[in-house]
């Protein structure tokens, strides 16, 4: 990379940091709203009313109300939710697509994409820190003797 085009990437990099964060925000917001309805459900309703009043009050409309709780029964924590965001650039269109639709597609070929993004992010995340540079080398080497160990194959029915 020239010197021109690296101060341009630095220059670019503090505002791609604030849309990735703010981005990421409103989806762990809606993360975290969906949790607290799905926590209200009695089975699996919302008390009577309730629907009808968010929808009023907060001007939402019933889908947005519905992917909200099914993102929050599909992750957990909210580092999932976090590691969604990395995996789909932080857009919610792209989550809904791919994490909350009653048919997802098997993306088998997409996967190798996915974690090059989130290599790509770790790298730029350790850039200007020696000491997360080592720390984040270490995490990967031991990620890789993991990979290395032969993977058992468990057959159901035969122990």
């Amino acid at each position: 990379m020239n010197d021109d085009n690296a101060l341009y990437i630095a220059g670019l990099a503090p505002i791609q940091k604030k849309i990735v964060e703010s981005e990421t925000e409103s989806i762990t917001e809606r993360w975290e709203f969906g949790r607290v309805l799905v926590n209200l459900r009695v089975g699996k309703q919302l008390p009577k009313g309730l629907r009808a009043a968010v929808t009023e009050e907060f001007a939402l409309e019933a889908s947005e109300i519905t992917r909200r709780m099914q993102l929050a029964e599909r992750f957990r924590t909210r580092e999932e939710v976090v590691d969604a965001c990395t995996t789909y650039g932080g857009s919610w269109r792209r989550i809904i697509r791919h994490e909350l639709t009653k048919q997802q597609v098997i993306d088998d070929e997409g996967w190798a994409t996915r974690a090059q993004a989130r290599l790509h992010r770790l790298v730029a995340e350790v850039s200007g820190s020696d000491e997360r540079r080592v720390e984040l080398v270490g995490l990967l080497g031991e990620a890789l003797t993991a990979l290395q160990r032969p993977v058992s194959i468990v057959q159901p029915g035969r122990g």
